[in-house]
């Protein structure tokens, strides 16, 4: 996600601000989560371009997000600030992006898991993450923030609730309809692209699974997280049960290698897809993905 930067400069850095913004600016927790989720400010992790957030110093991106100055200087290297390495860790490992991260886990929640998971190194604290989220939706946090019931929901888009229900359990946004995606974005006063982000809404097509190089990137981005090494060809088994190595997609959707089995949650297979489809669109030769 994040090209041509030194990383762990960026980590700290980040991880500085949100203590900053705390310690310095007296801003609360949930705060600065709502205003990580709101602003358009950090998008720039997303679409690769953090040289302003780089050269940018606290104060001025304190200002620029939160209309306040710093009242005290304090450098504090404490849950907040572990909290920021790790938000970076599970953006650049996982290729999640910020603002979704903060969605499902936000600042206040974060930093509970500091006194025991402090000494937690990067995969380990990876793997804590996805069971935090394993039974959230980002479909539910964002309804309630918009504090609606689902019946509410279904009096202003039509959809009625076994449906989105359905869709807030399985976040299978991305299989449901155009225009069920376009209620839900203005139900939820959500801007388009924020919700499509975070939604997972993909405009799949049938030519996606016959891309050798999409297939190529799938089974590479799966197999490291999963496997821990780094594999070309995958097959993707959508009758569940042929060879000894496939990826049966459902849900739940499961990696088979060599007769040990893996469940790859939705949520981490969806940002999988994602990626993939991101890395091919830049390379400007797949105009037959959609």
């Amino acid at each position: 996600m994040i090209s041509f930067v030194d990383v762990e400069l960026l980590k700290k850095k980040f991880a500085t601000l949100l203590s900053k913004l705390y310690f310095g600016a007296s801003i609360g927790l949930e705060n600065i989560s709502e205003k990580i989720i709101d602003s358009d400010y950090f998008l720039c992790f997303e679409f690769n371009n953090i040289e302003k957030f780089m050269s940018q110093n606290y104060e001025d991106i304190c200002y620029e997000l939160f209309g306040c100055r710093f009242n005290k200087d304090v450098n504090d290297i404490g849950p907040i600030y572990w909290s920021g390495i790790q938000y970076m860790n599970i953006m650049l490992n996982c290729d999640i992006p910020l603002k979704t991260i903060f969605l499902l886990c936000p600042l206040q929640e974060m930093v509970t898991y500091f006194d025991v998971y402090h000494e937690m190194n990067e995969s380990k604290m990876i793997e804590r993450f996805m069971e935090i989220i394993k039974d959230k939706s980002i479909l539910k946090e964002l309804r309630k923030r918009v504090r609606l019931s689902n019946r509410q929901i279904y009096d202003l888009t039509n959809i009625d609730e076994n449906t989105l229900r359905y869709l807030e359990i399985n976040h299978h946004l991305f299989r449901t309809a155009e225009w069920k995606i376009l209620r839900l974005t203005c139900a939820l006063n959500a801007d388009d692209s924020f919700f499509r982000r975070h939604s997972f809404f993909l405009p799949l097509s049938p030519y996606l699974f016959s891309n050798h190089e999409f297939l190529t990137l799938l089974s590479k981005k799966i197999s490291k997280i999963y496997l821990n090494e780094e594999i070309d060809n995958i097959p993707i088994d959508f009758s569940k049960g042929k060879g000894d190595t496939y990826l049966y997609i459902n849900s739940p959707s499961l990696l088979l290698y060599k007769n040990r089995k893996y469940e790859v949650e939705d949520f981490v297979l969806h940002f999988i897809f994602a990626s993939s489809i991101r890395e091919l669109l830049s390379s400007n030769k797949n105009n037959l993905l959609f």
